[in-house]
C-alpha cells in the first residue's frame, strides 16, 4: 500500500484519477489564461465555472507540488464541495511526491526536521545509523506506511494495528491452495519486527507466532545472511528476541537465537530458568541457548533442572521410543559450561549442590 493509499484507508482523501484519467495541461486553451498564477487564486479557481478551468487548475497545483500545500489544506475548508473535493485529490498527489521526495532525501544523510519519517530515532537507537540502515528504514515505510505512520499512537493503538496487519500478512502468505500466495517483503517484516520489540507494545501469542513463521520467507533468510541488509536485520530480530515472547512461544524466539547466533536471547533464556514456571518444551530451548551464550556464572540456575525428569522431546530409534528429559538437556549443558568430562561434571555439581 501507498502512503496515499494508507490516508484513503484512513478517511483523510478520497479517491483520485489516475495520471491518464487526467485532462492535459493545453495552454492554447482560451480558459488557461484566465489562470492566476499563485496557488490561492489556483485553488479558487477550482471552484470555476468552466469544467475546463477547474480541470487546469487543478493540473496547475498538481504541478506546483509542496508549495501548493499550505493552500490546498486551506481548500479543504471551503464552502464549495467542487472545490474541496479538487483539493483532496490534488493534495493526495502532492503528499505522495512529498513522502517520496523526503524518503529521497533522508536516505541520503538528510536529517530535517521535516524529512525525518515517524520512528526514525528509536530504529537508530537499535539498528545504528548507517547507509544500510537507512535503506531498510525506508523500505519500512514504503512497504508498511499505515504501521509506520502509527508508530507516534498509544500503545494500544499500535498493538491492534499490528496484530491486524500479521493476520493479513499471513492469510497473503499462507493463501489456500488456489489462490495467489505472495513473500513478504524484506521492509514489511522488519517493520513488524520493529514495532513489535517496543516494550510497551501488548503482543499477543498468536501475533508472535506469526513473526516466526514470517522468518522462515525465503526473502528474510537470504537477507539476514548475505547482502547489505545483514547488520541491521540482525539488529532488529535480536531486539525482538531480547524483548522475550509469551509463555506458549517463548521457545520460538530461542529458537531464533540458537539459529542466527543471537547472544540478546541470553537473558530471556536465564529468565525462564529462574522463573521455575517454563514448560519442558521451552526449558530445552533456554537451556541450550544458556550452554551457548552462557558462562560459569550460568551454572547455578542450570543446576536445579538436573532433578527434572520432565519429559522434552520423543523420537523412535530401532523402532523403540526414546525420551528426552529436561535433565539430560541440563547435564548436555554443564558438561559444555564446565568444559568437562563427564566424570569430572559429578563433581562440579556436587560442590553446586553443597554435598
Amino acid at each position: 500500500a501507498s502512503f496515499v493509499a494508507v490516508l484513503f484507508c484512513g478517511g483523510l482523501l478520497p479517491a483520485f484519477t489516475s495520471a491518464s484519467d487526467r485532462v492535459p495541461d493545453d495552454p492554447s486553451l482560451p480558459e488557461a489564461s484566465r489562470l492566476p498564477t499563485d496557488p490561492a487564486g489556483l485553488v479558487h479557481a477550482l471552484g470555476d465555472d468552466s469544467f475546463a478551468v477547474r480541470e487546469q487548475a487543478s493540473l496547475a497545483l498538481i504541478r506546483l507540488g509542496v508549495p501548493a500545500k499550505p493552500a490546498l489544506l486551506a481548500g479543504l475548508e471551503s464552502d464549495d464541495a467542487e472545490v474541496r473535493f479538487r483539493c483532496r485529490r490534488a493534495l493526495a498527489v502532492v503528499l505522495e511526491a512529498e513522502f517520496e521526495a523526503n524518503l529521497d532525501r533522508f536516505s541520503q544523510g538528510d536529517d530535517s526536521g521535516d524529512v525525518l519519517p515517524p520512528g526514525w530515532a528509536a530504529f537508530r537507537d537499535v539498528a545504528g545509523d548507517s547507509s544500510a540502515s537507512r535503506a531498510l528504514f525506508v523500505a519500512m515505510q514504503r512497504e508498511e506506511p499505515a504501521l509506520m505512520l502509527n508508530w507516534i499512537e498509544t500503545p494500544e493503538q499500535l498493538s491492534d494495528v499490528l496484530a491486524d496487519r500479521c493476520q493479513q500478512i499471513q492469510q497473503q502468505v499462507f493463501a489456500p491452495r488456489g489462490q495467489e500466495r505472495r513473500q513478504i517483503g524484506i521492509g514489511s517484516f522488519a517493520a513488524l519486527l520493529f514495532v513489535a520489540s517496543r516494550d510497551d507494545v501488548a503482543i499477543a501469542e498468536r501475533t508472535s507466532a506469526y513473526l516466526h513463521s514470517f522468518s522462515y520467507q525465503q526473502s528474510f533468510q537470504q537477507s539476514i545472511q548475505r547482502g547489505p541488509l545483514v547488520n541491521p536485520l540482525r539488529s532488529l530480530l535480536g531486539a525482538w528476541v531480547a524483548r522475550g515472547a509469551e509463555s506458549q512461544t517463548k521457545y520460538q524466539n530461542f529458537m531464533l537465537a540458537l539459529q542466527y547466533d543471537l547472544r540478546e536471547g541470553l537473558q530471556p533464556a536465564l529468565d525462564a530458568l529462574q522463573s521455575g514456571s517454563a514448560r519442558p518444551h521451552v526449558l530445552q530451548y533456554a537451556l541450550r541457548v544458556v550452554g551457548k551464550f552462557g558462562g560459569a556464572d550460568a551454572i547455578d540456575d542450570v543446576v536445579p533442572y538436573l532433578d527434572s525428569d520432565a519429559v522434552c522431546g520423543r523420537q523412535r530409534v530401532n523402532n523403540e521410543e526414546v525420551r528426552t528429559e529436561v535433565r539430560d538437556v541440563a547435564l548436555a549443558v554443564l558438561v559444555h559450561l564446565t568444559d568437562q568430562d563427564h566424570a569430572d561434571l559429578e563433581v562440579a555439581v556436587r560442590r553446586s549442590l553443597g554435598r
